[in-house]
């Protein structure tokens, strides 16, 4: 497995385990507005494989417009974690952002 896979799964499993602690805190805010990201990740996943430019990508040597759903499924969870956890990552390393989360869809 190579580092940029492990870096994927890590971000998906960060990503689950805030929705986990926002369900159990009861933060619907939080929970609409992540799921709503797994939602429109998975989306565009399913569009850009089936456009003529983005579907001839490869992902570990498959197209993208030749996967399976699940797997379009997977990689749609895959990069709406990614960009997640790349956001709160930079917010804690910059040192002129604060952790103060953007106002979620519902605020």
């Amino acid at each position: 497995m190579n580092i940029g896979a492990v870096v994927l799964i890590g971000a998906l499993i960060y990503t689950l385990t805030n929705l986990f602690k926002a369900v159990k805190a009861k933060n619907t805010d939080v929970v609409i507005t992540q799921l709503a990201a797994f939602a429109i990740g998975i989306v565009v996943i399913f569009l850009a494989s089936a456009s003529e430019i983005v579907g001839i990508w490869r992902l570990n040597g498959v197209l993208l417009n030749n996967m399976d759903w699940a797997s379009k499924l997977f990689v749609g969870l895959l990069a709406s974690s990614i960009f997640g956890a790349f956001n709160d990552i930079t917010a804690a390393i910059d040192g002129t952002r604060t952790s103060s989360k953007e106002k979620n869809i519902l605020s």
